[in-house]
């Protein structure tokens, strides 16, 4: 729900308000591991890694780069969990990828190379899971 809405929003700080409303909520259902979290969570992780993403560029973007380096992080846990879909689900592998490859750019802004390197080796793995090879 919540985090559907992050990129319908255009001002900066409304997306990223609401981005991080979404997550602590689906944060929240994770830790009780509710119906969703459990049997349906490619679609809702989908849509938590997407929230994230858009948070953490929102953050880099105002020099905030501990704070975007801690949601990506969150983001890269959502996408691990993710991982196991996306060689049935386009959307999830997409994401995944996505995800991957934002963190390394992140990290390499922050000066871990060799964190950026496993990042984006990570990114090519997803690309080659990809059912479609692309």
């Amino acid at each position: 729900g919540l985090a559907l809405l992050v990129d319908d929003v255009s001002a900066p700080a409304d997306r990223l308000r609401i981005g991080l409303e979404a997550h602590w909520l689906l944060a929240a259902a994770s830790e009780r591991r509710t119906f969703d979290m459990r049997h349906r969570f490619h679609a809702v992780g989908v849509a938590w890694a997407r929230a994230l993403l858009t948070c953490a560029t929102l953050l880099e973007q105002a020099r905030s780069r501990a704070f975007a380096l801690d949601v990506m992080s969150w983001a890269v846990g959502v996408a691990q969990q993710l991982a196991p879909h996306v060689v049935v689900d386009r959307a999830a592998a997409d994401t995944v990828e996505e995800v991957h490859r934002q963190h390394a750019v992140l990290l390499a802004a922050a000066g871990d190379v060799d964190g950026a390197r496993q990042a984006h080796r990570n990114a090519r793995q997803i690309t080659a899971l990809r059912a479609d090879g692309t």
